[in-house]
């Protein structure tokens, strides 16, 4: 028989052991750099996270600051608005009490001096000039 047919020498099994020994240690090498590699990706990418949501958190205190700061100028302008009705329907009973005491003390007036209900009605139907608020 030819050499071809033979197993092989103890020697070629050792020089193929050899190359497979050199091939595993080089797969495990690329492996330890492709480890090393995420790690470092992943620590790049776990930095770049929390740099993300320090500033996410800082963004949404500044909104929270402004809320809060448009919630205060809210409320100080609706208790402005309230006080303001409150002087305004105020002035308005002082008005109507001294719309009444006027035309109260006009009819002891009118009663007391002849001629002057006359007077007061020909005051009245003239018309006035310039602006008048009240039109």
């Amino acid at each position: 028989m030819s050499r071809l047919h033979t197993q092989p020498s103890a020697e070629g099994r050792e020089w193929a052991e050899s190359e497979r020994i050199t091939a595993l240690l080089r797969q495990i090498e690329d492996v330890r750099h492709s480890n090393q590699r995420l790690v470092y990706a992943n620590a790049e990418l776990d930095l770049q996270m929390r740099t993300h949501a320090e500033q996410m958190l800082a963004e949404t205190a500044r909104y929270e600051a402004a809320r809060n700061q448009l919630q205060a100028e809210v409320s100080y302008y609706q208790a402005e608005a309230k006080a303001v009705w409150v002087e305004n329907y105020e002035l308005r009973v002082q008005l109507s009490a001294l719309r009444h005491r006027v035309a109260n003390r006009v009819a002891q007036l009118v009663k007391r001096v002849p001629g002057l209900e006359r007077v007061l009605r020909v005051i009245i139907s003239l018309k006035p000039r310039g602006c008048n608020p009240w039109a």
